[in-house]
């Protein structure tokens, strides 16, 4: 009976001694904006947590830009964690020119029309949340 309670409390004592969980990484995704008429793209990995990032910061440096802008047509899914159920709008001037989900992984930024169409998303923003 001794050597049992001394086992419990020893096993007590190393789960609380265990170092705590982080947030988990699954909380984020991978998406890439693509410019179609150059055939250049660009990924950036953001957290699902409803914070604003914007195109300027997250592709001003990539060759998606030039002179300051930032130029392209279409965005695509790339990494998500299964299970992960989000949305992230991408917004430019206050209207919404694509949504990610973990079903529509793909947003074309002119709408129904032609995916080619290159525009400056350069003030577009993208927010995620669960």
């Amino acid at each position: 009976m001794k050597s049992t309670l001394i086992a419990i409390l020893a096993l007590a004592a190393s789960v609380l001694a265990a170092p705590a969980v982080e947030k988990r990484q699954a909380d984020a995704i991978t998406f890439s904006v693509i410019n179609d008429n150059s055939g250049h793209n660009a990924p950036a990995t953001i957290s699902v947590d409803n914070t604003e990032y914007s195109f300027a910061s997250l592709f001003g440096n990539s060759v998606l830009a030039s002179g300051g802008i930032v130029s392209a047509s279409t965005a695509q899914l790339v990494a998500n964690p299964q299970n992960l159920y989000f949305e992230c709008d991408i917004v430019l001037d206050g209207t919404t020119i694509g949504v990610l989900t973990q079903d529509q992984t793909f947003a074309n930024f002119n709408g129904q029309g032609n995916p080619t169409q290159v525009i400056d998303v350069t003030d577009a923003v993208i927010i995620c949340e669960l």
